[in-house]
């Protein structure tokens, strides 16, 4: 009886092929963490409650956001390869997701490693800061106002190696968008959310 129950959420899930499901499963599970991070966010920023309360729990957000960088974003892109379309509309969606995902998740890490006006380090305490330091950090933009502690470099440095990463996507995203809907290309019903195979329509 479970089991069934369990196949047919599993069926409820949108997706030509059994990897798209999966991929659309994980990204549905990181837009839930993205929405926890944001109470979290505004339960500190208010002063009131924190539901992520230490750098492991934070260092594991953080993990899983690089996870799903490469599971649903770069694993799309290599599948070009294998006769396979993704959906543009998808991949940006996916992409986005995975900035915000990101930057949230790195931010965590910032509030309990610490980041700086100047050294000695001595961490800012509004939790807004962290996200604005990471967001800058991920964009590879960095205006200087804040530095990370000496415990936290590698992951700053990693961030932005990472947001570079998500740019050139951003901009592939748009490539196969514009592929898929120029006249006579043959591929205007690609444009749609769901990924297909290329010798099969959807």
């Amino acid at each position: 009886m479970r089991v069934d129950f369990l196949q047919r959420q599993w069926n409820r899930i949108p997706g030509s092929t059994p990897g798209s499901r999966w991929r659309r499963a994980f990204s549905y599970y990181a837009m839930f963490l993205i929405l926890v991070m944001l109470a979290d966010l505004i339960g500190a920023a208010s002063g009131g409650f924190y539901l992520v309360g230490n750098i492991v729990s934070a260092s594991v957000l953080a993990g899983l956001s690089v996870g799903y960088f490469l599971v649903v974003v770069v694993a799309v892109i290599f599948l070009t390869s294998q006769d396979f379309r993704p959906a543009p509309r998808r991949l940006a969606a996916d992409t986005l997701v995975s900035i915000v995902f990101a930057v949230l998740a790195f931010s965590l890490v910032y509030r309990f490693s610490g980041i700086t006006m100047e050294f000695p380090c001595n961490p800012p305490t509004r939790p807004q800061d962290f996200v604005y330091f990471s967001a800058v950090t991920f964009s590879t933009l960095g205006y200087g106002d804040f530095k990370p502690c000496e415990s936290i470099r590698l992951a700053a440095a990693f961030q932005a190696i990472f947001g570079n990463l998500h740019l050139g996507l951003i901009v592939g995203s748009a490539f196969f968008f514009a592929q898929s809907v120029l006249p006579g290309s043959g591929n205007e019903h690609a444009a749609e959310h769901h990924d297909r195979p290329e010798n099969k329509n959807d």
